[in-house]
């Protein structure tokens, strides 16, 4: 990982130093951000045995939404502060960016805070499109059947009666027993 380290020797000839639109060079985890472009800027002043800095790391971070699992940008300012002494002698303002940057990403980044998510039960992204699985799950036929999920086979027998209403592949043995059972 790479360092920038201030020291009191940057401060030999001006009590100030400035760092303008630097390109952060961010290491993160793709799970959680998927692109960074940033970029930092501080200002270090030195006070006798004490020097003080505070700046900004600014930019875009991409994400991906933890409800519908979407791509999205977030424009970000993220201010830093951190100060050292003469007995520290140096800092690496890298460092101090970074755990900054780390400690604001967001646990559940989200495209918008009204996200309604992907459906559970088709896996629509229902910010696109609204599906009516919870709703074909209320309606008659779903309460005649005590349908509380949605099923991918239901069997009737020859009477109209339900013989199996909880399959969930083809290949159930479960399935494919009633089937071989209802067949003249």
């Amino acid at each position: 990982m790479e360092k920038l380290l201030v020291s009191f020797d940057d401060f030999k000839k001006s009590k100030k130093l400035v760092v303008e639109n630097k390109v952060f060079p961010f290491e993160y985890d793709k799970e959680i951000i998927k692109s960074a472009n940033l970029v930092f800027s501080f200002e270090a002043n030195k006070y006798d045995d004490v020097v003080s800095v505070t700046g900004n790391v600014t930019g875009t971070m991409f994400f991906e939404c933890s409800r519908c699992l979407k791509l999205f940008e977030q424009e970000v300012k993220i201010p830093f502060e951190c100060s050292f002494t003469k007995e520290e002698y140096e800092c690496d303002i890298m460092e101090e960016m970074r755990e900054t940057v780390l400690l604001n990403i967001p646990m559940k980044p989200l495209c918008s805070k009204d996200c309604k998510g992907l459906c559970p039960v088709c896996g629509n992204n229902k910010n696109e499109k609204d599906c009516f699985c919870e709703q074909k799950m209320k309606d008659e036929f779903g309460q005649s059947i005590q349908l509380d999920w949605i099923p991918r086979y239901i069997v009737v027998d020859s009477q109209g009666k339900i013989a199996l209403k909880k399959a969930i592949v083809a290949d159930d043995p479960i399935l494919i027993d009633i089937l071989d059972k209802l067949q003249p």
